[in-house]
């Protein structure tokens, strides 16, 4: 087996999990068949075929090519469907909960806190998924995330001296974004803040990329980046916190990124790096035993170092 077919992305069309090694579907799909035509990635509806092959019965009408609903006719030339629609009187769209459309009380409130809109999809109204991609460093989605967790704790009294953010991977480019933002708005800044094998720079050009000795393969983590851009190449730069400045962050603890390491040095950030000789992206999440341990051992300290001479330093 090869390095980059470790964890590759699944087999089917629009699955962007990784696999296990040596396996072509995510946990989520393994059970799942794949369509019999040739170089088709979808999933198998019926007779070995995805609906879009024949797995679904064509409408009878002549020359139509739509699957029927209910019958041996498609919806537009006599087929019935098979939801349900809205039991208040002459409405005609389709219903959720309580036998009821979304407008006359079937759908649920977005869990957005202070939200009254309907949620659409994962409990989020529309305005609110778009905060599950990238909406711009001066974008209002942004200062959101900073309100809803750093400053909400700043608002309860926790004085940033005590505050420390950790993220891993895309969870770093989160982090690292958040406090370029804090610094822009003379926000107080953390303690510290932890980068484990951060996501910084999403414009592909490092050579490492290319590189086969990783569990993600660079076809897998450009398809990562176009939907966490909504496909819009010319935010790039923009995402990449790694390439904006770096002056005035509090102290940082990377790993796996020698390239942003240096970069933090010449903007005189005390910065601390844990890099291991061989093992892979974000190894330290991994069951690897010694390695593991030793890696979150040694945020463990970085942590309490940092935050011990915050507390000398205003005693």
């Amino acid at each position: 087996m090869q390095p980059t077919d470790l964890f590759a992305s699944c087999v089917f069309n629009d699955c962007l999990r990784v696999v296990p090694p040596g396996a072509t579907k995510c946990d989520f799909h393994k059970d799942k068949k794949q369509c019999v035509v040739s170089e088709c990635f979808n999933q198998v509806v019926a007779r070995g075929r995805c609906s879009k092959h024949g797995g679904r019965p064509r409408c009878a009408h002549d020359t139509c090519m739509l699957p029927a609903k209910g019958g041996e006719f498609c919806l537009r030339h006599g087929g019935v469907s098979s939801r349900q629609l809205c039991r208040m009187a002459g409405c005609s769209k389709q219903a959720h909960a309580k036998q009821l459309c979304v407008k006359h009380g079937g759908g649920s409130k977005c869990f957005f806190p202070g939200c009254s809109r309907h949620s659409r999809k994962a409990g989020l109204c529309h305005r609110h998924r778009r905060l599950d991609t990238f909406c711009g460093l001066d974008d209002d989605h942004v200062q959101m995330h900073f309100d809803m967790a750093y400053m909400w704790l700043l608002g309860q009294g926790v004085p940033s001296s005590n505050v420390v953010l950790c993220g891993d991977s895309a969870g770093g480019n989160a982090v690292l974004t958040l406090m370029q933002r804090g610094r822009r708005e003379n926000a107080p800044l953390p303690a510290c803040a932890i980068l484990v094998s951060p996501w910084l720079d999403l414009t592909m050009t490092s050579p490492f990329y290319d590189v086969k000795t990783d569990i993600f393969t660079k076809r897998t983590i450009v398809a990562w980046r176009d939907v966490y851009l909504n496909n819009d190449v010319t935010k790039i730069h923009e995402a990449s916190p790694g390439l904006q400045s770096l002056d005035g962050l509090p102290p940082l603890m990377v790993g796996d990124i020698a390239t942003f390491v240096a970069k933090a040095k010449r903007c005189h950030v005390d910065v601390t790096e844990y890099l291991h000789p061989y093992l892979y992206h974000d190894f330290i999440i991994f069951p690897l035993g010694k390695p593991s341990r030793d890696a979150i051992h040694a945020l463990a300290q970085f942590v309490v170092l940092k935050l011990d001479n915050h507390s000398n330093n205003t005693n």
